[in-house]
């Protein structure tokens, strides 16, 4: 009698636990989007900190130097092709920190590579960018999420004389972090690229290229 009861309360206990796992499965499969979601938004988040910082560093840098920046030279005799970020760090406006040049949702590199950081507004070579000689500084992009247009990986630079590279790159779900030349910052979706609430290839006209690849949410 004693062996029957335990067998039957056994029969009985993993009935439950059977019962309690396919809950929990329910549960999980419920939760997860939300828990993903969630998890995205703390990264744009961090994402729109990190260029609200950088674009302050930027702004620094060029009230000291007329209102200038340099976001990238193809040839330079002391760290070869030297770019915004490099500039900012060895001149001590910014720390040299993947966590603060690099955005969250990208992988970030164990060494820091200047290449694949957030893109900054280049002019044409040598890359001398003048902040005070734009008009619609609320509206022309500064710095933020770029890439590449064949294979949306990431790009140092908004290149507005390129068909192919530093394309702005709405990587948060389905928006990009920009900022602008006056400061401001924010997540921005691809109308308001087209419908001139931010600039970025032309100041005087409208964001009217921007690739397929750069509307994937992965790097």
């Amino acid at each position: 009698m004693i062996l029957h009861e335990n067998s039957s309360s056994r029969n009985f206990t993993l009935i439950e636990l059977l019962v309690v796992i396919a809950i929990i499965a329910i549960l999980a499969a419920m939760l997860l989007p939300a828990l993903n979601q969630a998890r995205d938004r703390a990264k744009a988040i961090r994402c729109l900190g990190n260029v609200k910082d950088l674009t302050l560093s930027v702004s620094s840098y060029s009230n000291d130097y007329k209102g200038r920046m340099l976001s990238s030279v193809n040839a330079d005799a002391d760290y070869g092709a030297r770019v915004w970020s490099v500039i900012l760090i060895k001149n001590a406006y910014a720390p040299q920190n993947n966590n603060l040049f690099y955005c969250p949702k990208m992988q970030i590199p164990a060494n820091f590579n200047r290449y694949f950081t957030y893109g900054m507004r280049a002019a044409n070579e040598p890359g001398l960018v003048d902040l005070r000689s734009y008009r619609q500084t609320s509206r022309v992009i500064l710095l933020g999420d770029s890439a590449k247009k064949n294979n949306g990986v990431r790009s140092w630079r908004f290149w507005q004389n390129s068909a192919t590279e530093g394309q702005p790159y709405l990587t948060h779900g389905g928006r990009a972090t920009v900022s602008a030349i006056d400061g401001h910052a924010g997540l921005f979706d691809i109308d308001a690229f087209h419908d001139g609430t931010i600039l970025w290839n032309d100041t005087s006209k409208f964001a009217q290229v921007i690739s397929q690849y750069n509307v994937e949410t992965g790097i």
